[in-house]
């Protein structure tokens, strides 16, 4: 067997100097879709779970994550608090609930027609639902902190609305999944299509002021950024200088005005251009709480936090291709160079659920040193991505993406291989990728397959897809039954019971 020596140099750029992305220990491995912080210190993020939603609290800073008891069944979509005691979760069902002590206890308010929704407010009486309802945008006011909510407001061909904010107690914004902008100019009380600068997916939306703001989103699984002076009637691209471009999540400035934005990966704003921060991680959400103080939410039960360096950081990792002639059975390896020697390393991977840290386990060795060894390829190494974090504990940096391609010519290089990932969680489906193109893989942990039967609707409540779950491992081509745009999968045993609620984005 011949062995393979790939010295790959990944290059790379430097941190930004004034702040790093700190992983926290979340406690779970569910899915976070929404992160919302009362100060630097106090904070929820919400998302997914095994039984009920999920809603986590720190009050350190993120030191330390609470679980908080909620009787949802559908995950948390938008959180939001006015205070430290009051605030509002609303789920994929488009149930609002409420709590008045920070969380401690939260009740079922009111349940709002439609799919895909976010919850915002102005201050402590004056908040906004923005919803969706087949081929309509919906907008509910409440001017009493909740306690009653106005009759909505529509706006008609705004199909799946992603995110809303205002500006000050009149001017409002929000975008949808079709691309679509509408503006409100009297606080709510009418909404209209200001533009559509996109026919692509729009996930998130902040304005500085009531003239200049942003879209965030994807463009055939690149980022999309545009940018508007004129009040959302005409629009720029900017651009990011990513190593590797993916879509765009979640936007948000701190107090100041400096901006970020994020999805599979983080960036900040300088001049025209976005600029890498090399944060870990599939970015669902974010929030700045200060100028200082950052955080962000995504797959898994990632949770990072931006905070200062002390010192500037020059720190560089760096990789070079020696040999991309790679067959099955090869042993090879990955060797980086860091800019400094006083630093720790580790190897990732992305075997279809984001990048994930890597141990000396099966084929991998070396997975904190500054080379990983890869033994014995085999088919489902093909097109494999690695990537590899440097830390001198002052900064990070994180290489490219380099992909294992296998030579052999009996392999066709574009077949779509499956890794599954080894998960212990007791009757849970692992869901990937999520956002999809096109097909979505189901795998089934600990369930016993005939009892259960997976349903999947549009926004419209159809059923476009169901089956009874036969395997350990399924696959939907949701393409070929649908259209784009987000996707209830709802999992129902033998009683005709629904035990798990998840949303799917096809793209």
């Amino acid at each position: 067997m011949k062995k393979i020596y790939l010295v790959l140099a990944l290059f790379s750029f430097a941190v930004i100097c004034n702040g790093q992305w700190v992983t926290l220990n979340s406690g779970t491995t569910d899915n976070l879709n929404t992160v919302h912080f009362v100060n630097d210190n106090i904070g929820y993020a919400a998302g997914d779970g095994t039984l009920n939603a999920t809603i986590l609290k720190t009050v350190n800073g993120g030191a330390s994550w609470t679980a908080q008891n909620i009787s949802s069944v559908y995950e948390i979509e938008s959180i939001f608090f006015v205070n430290q005691s009051k605030g509002f979760a609303l789920n994929s069902n488009n149930d609002l609930y409420k709590t008045t002590d920070g969380g401690n206890t939260w009740t079922y308010d009111k349940h709002f027609w439609g799919y895909s929704g976010k919850v915002y407010f102005l201050d402590a009486q004056t908040g906004f639902l923005a919803l969706s309802d087949g081929g309509q945008g919906i907008f509910h006011k409440t001017v009493d902190g909740g306690n009653t909510w106005l009759d909505s407001v529509t706006v008609q061909g705004m199909h799946n609305v992603t995110s809303i904010q205002f500006v000050n107690s009149s001017v409002g914004y929000s975008c949808s999944f079709g691309g679509m902008v509408a503006k409100t100019t009297d606080g709510g009380a009418t909404w209209n299509q200001v533009s559509q600068p996109t026919s692509n997916p729009l996930r998130d939306v902040y304005f500085t002021s009531t003239s200049a703001g942003y879209v965030v989103g994807s463009n055939s699984g690149n980022d999309l950024i545009l940018r508007t002076t004129d009040g959302g009637v005409n629009w720029t691209q900017e651009s990011t200088n990513a190593t590797f471009s993916s879509f765009i999540s979640a936007i948000d400035f701190t107090p100041s005005g400096q901006g970020y934005c994020a999805g599979g990966d983080v960036y900040m704003r300088s001049g025209s251009v976005w600029n890498e921060m090399n944060a870990q991680g599939s970015i669902n959400d974010m929030h700045f709480p200060s100028d200082n103080v950052g955080y962000i939410v995504g797959y898994n039960g990632y949770i990072a936090k931006l905070v200062p360096n002390a010192n500037p950081c020059n720190l560089t990792v760096s990789q070079t291709v020696n040999s991309n002639q790679i067959y099955l059975g090869d042993n090879i390896f990955f060797s980086a160079n860091a800019s400094s020697n006083n630093v720790s390393y580790q190897w990732q991977s992305d075997l279809g659920l984001g990048f994930q840290d890597l141990i000396d386990v099966n084929q991998y060795s070396g997975a904190n040193s500054s080379q990983l060894d890869v033994s014995s390829i085999k088919v489902n190494n093909h097109k494999q991505p690695f990537r590899v974090i440097v830390d001198d504990g002052i900064c990070q940096d994180t290489s490219n993406i380099e992909n294992i391609i296998i030579r052999d010519s009996c392999l066709i290089l574009d077949t779509i291989v499956l890794r599954i990932m080894d998960d212990n969680d007791i009757a849970k489906l692992k869901i990937y990728p999520n956002p999809s193109h096109s097909e979505f893989y189901i795998q089934a942990l600990n369930f016993n397959s005939s009892d259960y039967t997976i349903y999947i609707e549009n926004v419209l409540g159809e059923v476009v897809f169901n089956e009874l779950l036969t395997n350990d491992l399924t696959i939907i081509d949701l393409k070929e039954h649908s259209n784009p745009g987000p996707h209830f999968l709802r999992l129902f045993d033998q009683n005709g019971t629904m035990v798990l609620s998840k949303k799917l984005i096809l793209n």
